[in-house]
Formats: structure tokens, sequence, C-alpha cells
């Protein structure tokens, strides 16, 4: 049941989030004669970079030199800067925006009851409570995000974005198909990660459409896929 287990990432990558110690890049003058948290060096795109390890501060070589940083508690640092936009690990090949939004209800607690009360527990099955269909608007950040991770991947072949809702439920879910070579679960791992943080208030269902025949001539036949492994 790939929704109790989207759940309990989610739930796990927002507390992390709250209870661990990110890193964030700072002017080490500045930082001297100023609040720490004003001296934090913004992006290009004008959003504050915060880092969940030393590491990921250097992924992709994209600064040079070494720099200035600060260890914090994530409550600490979003309680100390509410109203600013923050990009979570944003040189790795799948960051994440943290907007104002988000972090004042990761701060108040009102992100765990969104995800809690849209945490149903559901299991694909061929019957006719099932029903198929091709969302209008597609969730283009989160897609690009996921096309990173699926290259790290050389079993995952092709992978396939659609909607499935079950019985009279209001709210339909995401499904992502892959098409896979004995990796389904070691890439699910690393996707739901990715998906889960763009997904709040949504279910995903992850699977291998060659485990469900009517579910892969469907994704096949109406959709067109975001990701597909280029050939060497």
């Amino acid at each position: 049941m790939r929704s109790a287990k989207n759940f309990e990432a989610r739930l796990k990558f927002y507390k992390f989030l709250l209870k661990e110690e990110l890193y964030t890049v700072i002017d080490e003058e500045q930082s001297k004669v100023a609040d720490p948290f004003s001296s934090i060096l913004k992006l290009k795109n004008g959003k504050l970079p915060v880092f969940t390890s030393k590491e990921r501060i250097y992924d992709s070589d994209i600064l040079k030199e070494t720099v200035s940083y600060i260890r914090i508690k994530g409550r600490d640092l979003f309680t100390k800067t509410q109203g600013a936009t923050f990009e979570l690990n944003p040189f790795s090949d799948y960051g994440k925006e943290l907007t104002p939004k988000e972090i004042s209800q990761l701060l108040d607690g009102s992100i765990f009851d969104n995800l809690k009360a849209n945490s149903n527990i559901v299991s694909i099955q061929n019957d006719d409570s099932l029903v198929l269909y091709v969302p209008k608007k597609q969730p283009q950040e989160m897609l690009t995000s996921l096309q990173n991770v699926a290259k790290g991947f050389t079993e995952i072949n092709t992978a396939y974005i659609g909607g499935i809702r079950f019985g009279e439920e209001e709210q339909p879910h995401w499904i992502l198909g892959l098409d896979c070579e004995s990796c389904i679960e070691r890439a699910s791992k690393k996707l739901e990660l990715i998906a889960m943080s763009y997904l709040t208030n949504h279910v995903l269902e992850i699977m291998d459409i060659n485990q469900n025949e009517g579910i892969r001539d469907y994704l096949m036949a109406n959709t067109v896929p975001f990701y597909t492994k280029v050939s060497e």
C-alpha cells in the first residue's frame, strides 16, 4: 500500500525539517556586527538557501570556494526568519522550495493535521471502482525534480503521471507509473521523498506498470511519459 508509506515519508520529512540541524550560508563579516540571521546570503532568485548537511552546500561544484555557514535547528531557523522563502538543497539535482505559507504551517503544526486528514490508505485493485484519467494540470516543478531522480536509476525505462480515483472518493490521487527492471522498491523511496514535498494535500500511488496491464495500457495510450531513458 504505497499511500501509507507515502504518508509516513512525508511526515518524516517535515519532522526532520523542524527537529534536525540545518545549514545556511552567511556573510561572515556582516555576521560579526549584525544578527546572524540577517547575514544569510540570498540566492540569485532572492530565496534563502538551506541545506540538510554541510556537504550539500558544495553540490554540483556551484560554490568554488569555502564559505561560512551556521548550523541551527530547523524550528529555530524558520522562527527567526518568518516571511522568507527558502530553497532546500538548491545546488542538488532535486531541490525544494519552502514557501512562507508552508513554513508557517510547519511551525504551527497545521501541516501535520493536513497530512493526517489526507492519509487515506488505498490499494490498487482491478475492479469497476477504479477510474483512471489524465489530469488537466500537470505538476511541472515536481515532474522536473522526479526526472532528475529517475536519471539515477538505469533500470527505469520510462515514467508516467496520471490520475486515479477509487469508488466515490471526492479527492482523486496522483499515480506514478514506472516501467522499470527490478528497482521499484529502491526507486520508490527516493521518488516519494521528493514528491511528498510537493503534494502536501494529496496522495500519490507509485507502481510498476508491468505488474498491472490495465493501468499500463491506459497510461501508455493516453499520456506521454515525463521521463524516458536515453539510450547509450
